[in-house]
């Protein structure tokens, strides 16, 4: 009789066995389908330009904050043209690079 408990018993563990790694497999796969959501949700929100972060006071990124440029015509005014003289010859200082003579 004793022999009997004991197959019954290794089956039974067995079964359990079973049954706990059936479970394993369910919470991780699970766990790893949570984390490919929130890695998706997050790359999204990057491509969108939404931020879940706290808002840096006197700078807001909404969507009401989001214009098309400005693309009236540039400043004819000395002032502006002198500050484009200098940003261009600093972008070619920074390309290495001179206009061919």
């Amino acid at each position: 009789m004793s022999e009997v408990f004991a197959v019954g018993t290794v089956g039974l563990f067995e079964f359990l066995i079973d049954v706990v790694l059936a479970l394993a497999t369910l919470v991780g796969t699970a766990a790893l389908l949570w984390v490919w959501f929130r890695w998706v949700a997050a790359w999204a929100m990057r491509e969108t330009g939404t931020d879940l972060a706290p808002r840096i006071r006197g700078l807001s990124s909404g969507p009401d904050t989001r214009r098309d440029p400005d693309m009236g015509p540039p400043s004819a005014s000395p002032a502006a043209r002198a500050e484009i003289a200098e940003l261009e010859a600093l972008w070619k200082l920074s390309r290495g690079r001179t206009d061919p003579p």
